[in-house]
């Protein structure tokens, strides 16, 4: 399994279709600004990640690993439905959306 940002994989990840067991965390981001990036979660330790838009979705969401630029057709993946990713400790996750409200969904489990 390759971790994006970590040391045996290099910046490829691979996306999982089962989500580990386990105790998680878990959360909601509200997207209070159009065009923003905000940061829905930094794990400690090497990590599998699903978030989820929460419906009704309004604008376009998009994730990255960087909080550069403004989400758009440059900048970031495009979603509109559940991801499951690997994540290193110590990187962030960041989601944006085209409008005002949206919402992701996010569970967190840390995989060593």
């Amino acid at each position: 399994m390759s971790y994006i940002g970590g040391s045996s994989g290099g910046s490829s990840g691979s996306s999982e279709s089962e989500f580990p067991r386990g105790s998680s965390t878990s959360g909601t981001v509200a997207l209070g600004t159009a065009n923003v990036w905000v940061a829905v979660v930094t794990p400690t330790v090497d990590s599998v990640i699903e978030f989820t838009p929460e419906s009704p979705v309004v604008g376009t969401l998009r994730w990255s690993f960087a909080n550069e630029s403004v989400p758009s057709t440059t900048y970031g993946n495009r979603f509109t439905s559940s991801r499951i990713i690997n994540l290193a400790s110590g990187l962030t996750l960041y989601v944006g959306s085209s409008v005002i409200g949206d919402r992701v969904n996010w569970t967190m489990r840390g995989i060593s």
